[in-house]
């Protein structure tokens, strides 16, 4: 809606009401953290992120959406266009796992200023399986990705150092789903309760 400011329509006015008025609805369910309910452990930050290729109609760049958690409720997040246009699946969320990637590797170095050492390499969960084979292989890269070779270089650096490990996950249990698209209103709700800390997150069932 934001990107709708200078040329809105009705139709964006009418869906801005709607917005306002979920707002309202909801006012009383804000973030949760409950540190005891978290799988990963006390103070233990985990991330996902994905994206939506070419989910901008008027530049067909992908919408980007990322989410970093601790104690069972998110302590960073961001939804944005992705800077270029991607032609595949996997080049998008190469890209967006790099950026979640990096935004893993500040938060780390700040947790561990203020005395919240990270004991172990941080997850970080993808939806898109030939992203995460390209991340994990140390052979060439297809000419397909070579475009990538800097952010999938770094992603190797940080599963090498054990900063990060890249995971699968879902998209169903995508937390990061629901900030690259509208989604029905049973999966938003679902995701929308484990990303706000209302249920407790599981990346497997």
């Amino acid at each position: 809606m934001a990107r709708q400011c200078k040329g809105w329509s009705a139709t964006h006015f009418d869906l801005a009401m709607k917005i306002l008025k979920y707002v309202v609805c909801t006012k009383d369910r804000g973030i949760k953290w409950s540190a005891g309910l978290d799988p990963f452990g006390v103070n233990a930050i985990y991330a996902t992120g994905d994206t939506d290729l070419a989910g901008c109609t008027e530049t067909r760049k992908s919408m980007g959406g990322r989410v970093a958690r601790m104690n069972n409720g998110p302590i960073s997040f961001n939804a944005s266009l992705q800077p270029v246009v991607h032609v595949s699946t996997t080049g998008a969320e190469l890209q967006q796992a790099a950026v979640t990637a990096l935004d893993v590797v500040g938060l780390r170095n700040l947790l561990g200023e203020i005395g919240f050492l990270q004991s172990k390499p941080t997850i970080v969960y993808c939806d898109n399986q030939p992203a995460i084979q390209i991340a994990h292989n140390e052979g060439s890269m297809s000419a397909k990705s070579k475009h990538l070779d800097i952010r999938i270089f770094k992603i190797r650096e940080l599963i090498k150092s054990k900063q990060i490990m890249l995971n699968y996950i879902r998209t169903q249990r995508n937390l990061a789903d629901i900030f690259t698209k509208a989604l029905p209103p049973q999966q938003f709700i679902f995701l929308r309760d484990q990303l706000c800390g209302y249920a407790v997150f599981a990346p497997e069932d």
